[in-house]
């Protein structure tokens, strides 16, 4: 496994979903933190260097399904995010492709969507184009 090269912020709510950023970015040699909240991460984005930020666009008050409300809170973590920081921010919803989604994601231009649930080839491409982006050579790709 290779040494983490750089370090990426995953905010995301559902803790069962950690693990899963864990199998896909630790091959990848990125390393990350953790915030469950949008707060804590706003707060984490401005006090560290993240090469890159992940967040669930589905961030909830409440612990209930994604819906519609869910969706607006993560929006409003996502401006939140975007006017503190200049750092590339890669949106994962199950959103996308609804019509919810389409029209959001269009006004909100993040770096890069991903559909969950995430897959291997499109994470390692975002994590490439986020380096290519920084002129950072090393991503850890495999076959």
């Amino acid at each position: 496994m290779p040494e983490p090269t750089i370090t990426a912020l995953i905010i995301e709510d559902d803790k069962t979903q950690w693990p899963i950023y864990e199998g896909l970015l630790t091959p990848l040699g990125v390393s990350f933190h953790y915030a469950s909240e949008c707060d804590a991460g706003l707060k984490m984005a401005q006090e560290f260097d993240y090469a890159m930020i992940f967040m669930d666009l589905g961030l909830d008050r409440c612990a209930c399904e994604a819906s519609v409300s869910s969706l607006a809170d993560g929006i409003a973590c996502y401006e939140r995010l975007a006017r503190a920081t200049s750092v590339p921010i890669i949106v994962a919803s199950v959103f996308v492709g609804t019509w919810l989604g389409v029209g959001v994601f269009r006004k909100m231009q993040p770096f890069s969507v991903l559909e969950k649930p995430l897959k291997a080839r499109e994470v390692e491409a975002v994590v490439a184009a986020v380096l290519a982006a920084r002129g950072t050579r090393g991503v850890h790709t495999h076959g």
